[in-house]
């Protein structure tokens, strides 16, 4: 059984902190009761500390959509299109069939681009590789639709 949490923290559900005097930890707890990951480091390195809750809020997204944290980009990818494909016909953020079937040509593209990448180690500098070599194969345009289709998919990521 779950319940609320009664200090809220701004931690997602299912992750855990614990700050001790020595050690501060924080992990992901599985409905098991099992640690699907736990990490741990110096109580007084504020650094660290904010590193390791922005990774655990990340993979518990990805855990949360069913994504491996390893190579996670291309399960992403996978996870955007069954969302697209379990929407309703009439819902006004399904995109058409002929769009989605385009979008999946795109996305071959993607994911042998950045399918090997946790999806949020992906940065704009990445982006604006794969834009130019685009454009070194004479194809710019089509680079920028499937940045675009990534930058959609990535917000995925983001609203969970």
């Amino acid at each position: 059984m779950t319940r609320q949490r009664d200090k809220p923290d701004g931690l997602p559900y299912r992750v855990y902190e614990r700050k001790g005097l020595r050690i501060y930890s924080i992990g992901y707890k599985l409905p098991s009761g099992k640690w699907a990951f736990r990490y741990s480091c110096a109580a007084d390195d504020r650094n660290q500390i904010a590193v390791l809750r922005a990774n655990a809020i990340t993979e518990s997204a990805l855990l949360g959509q069913q994504v491996a944290s390893a190579g996670g980009t291309r399960d992403l990818i996978v996870a955007w299109f069954a969302h697209q494909d379990s929407l309703p016909l009439g819902d006004p953020n399904r995109r058409a069939d002929s769009t989605l079937t385009e979008n999946r040509r795109e996305a071959a593209n993607l994911s042998k681009a950045f399918g090997h990448m946790d999806p949020a180690e992906i940065t704009k500098t990445d982006g604006y590789a794969y834009l130019d070599a685009c454009a070194t194969a004479k194809r710019p345009a089509k680079g920028n639709k499937e940045m675009a289709l990534m930058h959609l998919i990535l917000e995925l990521l983001a609203a969970i």
